[in-house]
């Protein structure tokens, strides 16, 4: 990653929401209503999130029937000792 997108996904994952919801994710794929009923979140709210998360390339979408399903982008895991870090390439995040 360039140096001038750190500042960008420091950003985009500074924020409250958006840093639950990747360490939701960080145990495991979920579906929009597990992830709105873990975090008791609006489902609009929960929709910019998730929109802003994926724009900035941390989560991924796959659609499976009628549902989406999000997951971490699995080059941007790494797990260490059986704990997840979100690898960024300027740092490495633990996720709790």
């Amino acid at each position: 990653m360039p140096t001038q997108e750190a500042p960008y996904l420091f950003n985009v994952i500074g924020e409250k929401h958006r840093l639950q919801i990747l360490c939701l994710l960080s145990s495991g794929a979920a579906n929009v209503e597990e992830i709105r009923r873990d975090l008791n979140m609006e489902a609009t709210l929960l929709s910019k999130h998730l929109k802003v998360l994926r724009l900035a390339g941390l989560i991924k979408s796959q659609r499976e029937g009628r549902r989406l399903i999000y997951s971490i982008e699995k080059k941007l895991v790494r797990r260490v000792r059986g704990k997840p870090f979100l690898n960024l390439s300027c740092c490495q995040i633990q996720m709790k």
